[in-house]
């Protein structure tokens, strides 16, 4: 395991597990003798990672939303409201799934508001 300090503005212990996966937390003060490191860039996979979880969230949020929307459609029992806010879910869901998630900073769509 190896520690890294963030700036010494934030005072940020990070440790680098031997699985790759990393910890944080907050300290008092840096250790006596140990110099502020910044991180490293998240690398393409971590960033690829990240995003993928991001969007998979976005995208069940979104399946929660469509299925009593849909159901209602497919019955033949869905308002005009209920159609459109069908329409807008989905259209949702297909931008969503469209993002490119090797973009450090992908542009996430906005859901809709019904």
């Amino acid at each position: 395991m190896i520690w890294q300090y963030a700036n010494a503005e934030k005072t940020i212990a990070v440790r680098s597990n031997d699985d790759g996966s990393m910890e944080s937390c907050l300290v008092e003060a840096l250790p006596e003798g140990v110099i502020p490191a910044p991180f490293p860039p998240p690398t393409a996979e971590q960033i690829a990672a990240a995003n993928t979880a991001t969007r998979d969230v976005l995208l069940s949020s979104a399946a929660l939303s469509i299925g009593p929307l849909q159901d209602a459609s497919d019955l033949n029992i869905a308002t005009a409201e209920e159609i459109s806010s069908l329409t807008a879910w989905k259209q949702y869901r297909v931008a969503v799934n469209r993002v490119d998630c090797t973009q450090a900073t992908p542009v996430w769509p906005t859901p809709p508001t019904s």
